[in-house]
């Protein structure tokens, strides 16, 4: 189980290193075409070497709170995004936030009075996967804040290609194999909520690292903080994905990583979410005020949109001018990315402290099907 968690965690950021070199070294539609033999290949393997796992008691699916959850996220992840462009006070975010929250409170409501419930809140019951996947939902979110930031300092801001972005991830990548081997070995012996906790650490540390960093920063600092963050990863993902797993009885691990997985991906996409609208809203409080009166509207709304939009209308510019607003947009996104390191760091601590108090080390509390098939097993062999 550790082999294919760790490969998980491996896959993401090795995703921007795919990437860059397909990039740099084919049509830009490879990187879309490649993801079909792997599909492929994953479909063989899974046919092949996959245990089946099914619950006896299957039932039918939760039309109802597959359309709440489903309306519900959405409607509040567009609003998140929709509140730079348009602002805290505009209808459409207001309807869309709170509708989507009001949304998901009825969700909850329902999943408790359903007969046949999307998800089974019975899971929540268990310390271990209530708070592996608070923890790894956490984790999710930082992790793709960093990934949204980082690929688009090292090329907009330091103006690095595609395939050179994707080798700058490698201290990242090579600390993940390193700490998913070291995690998976140490955990047995001192438990899922030191190693887990001791990831959030490094989580801080590395996000407050890449927090001081400016346009002219060597890589040695930016390389330094990935590697940390790379032994973060390391020890978080594939340790809180093992007892999310580790936690659930056979008949229900179907249903019980199928939930750990959405709460995973509503964590990634909310991550990006909220984190590329801090980004959006630090860049333009910064770019405002060294946008020319003199540029035409559709230059002054590129500036505003991002570094990218900045450093096209710069090129047009004469060369003084052209200096003075590329250098203010890569501030301005330098500092936008220090907002979104800090906000993932205050995020990773307050998860650190829950995991230490509230996460069982190596417990497992058995849900009710496990104590029920327990329980037949012994009357068996009384036999």
């Amino acid at each position: 189980m550790a082999i294919a968690t760790g490969g998980f965690a491996l896959g993401l950021p090795l995703g921007p290193l795919a990437g860059g070199w397909l990039l740099s070294n084919f049509w830009w539609g490879s990187i879309f075409l490649i993801s079909i033999p792997v599909v492929v290949l994953a479909v063989i393997w899974i046919m092949l070497f996959v245990p089946e796992s099914r619950d006896p008691h299957a039932k039918r699916l939760d039309l109802i709170g597959a359309a709440l959850s489903l309306v519900g996220v959405s409607a509040f992840v567009y609003g998140v995004i929709e509140i730079p462009n348009a602002g805290w006070s505009d209808p459409t975010v207001l309807v869309t936030m709170v509708g989507g929250l009001a949304l998901l409170g009825l969700l909850l409501v329902w999943l408790r009075r359903a007969s046949n419930p999307l998800v089974d809140l019975r899971f929540f019951r268990n310390a271990r996967f209530t708070w592996s996947s608070v923890a790894i939902s956490s984790v999710m979110l930082i992790l793709f804040g960093v990934l949204f930031v980082v690929p688009q300092f090292l090329q907009q801001v330091q103006g690095k290609d595609a395939m050179n972005t994707g080798l700058h991830l490698l201290p990242m990548i090579g600390a993940l194999v390193i700490a998913a081997g070291v995690g998976g070995r140490l955990v047995g012996k001192i438990g899922a909520k030191v190693i887990v906790t001791a990831g959030m650490v490094l989580w801080m540390a590395g996000l407050g690292l890449l927090s001081t960093v400016d346009p002219d920063t060597d890589f040695m600092v930016t390389g330094t903080a990935l590697a940390i963050m790379g032994l973060a990863l390391g020890f978080t993902m594939p340790t809180t994905l093992d007892a999310i797993l580790g936690s659930l009885p056979t008949d229900q691990v179907g249903a019980g990583s199928a939930l750990a997985n959405s709460m995973r991906q509503i964590g990634a996409s909310v991550g990006v979410a909220v984190l590329g609208s801090a980004l959006n809203s630090a860049y333009r409080n910064g770019v405002d005020d060294d946008i020319s009166a003199s540029l035409p509207q559709q230059a002054q709304e590129a500036v505003r949109d991002n570094v990218a939009g900045a450093l096209q209308v710069a090129e047009k510019l004469p060369a003084a001018p052209a200096g003075s607003l590329a250098d203010s947009a890569r501030d301005a996104f330098v500092a936008g990315m220090s907002t979104v390191s800090l906000i993932c760091a205050g995020l990773a601590a307050v998860t650190a402290v829950v995991v230490a108090v509230l996460l069982p080390a190596r417990d497992r509390q058995p849900l009710a099907a496990d104590k029920a098939e327990e329980g037949a097993q012994a009357k068996i062999a009384s036999l």
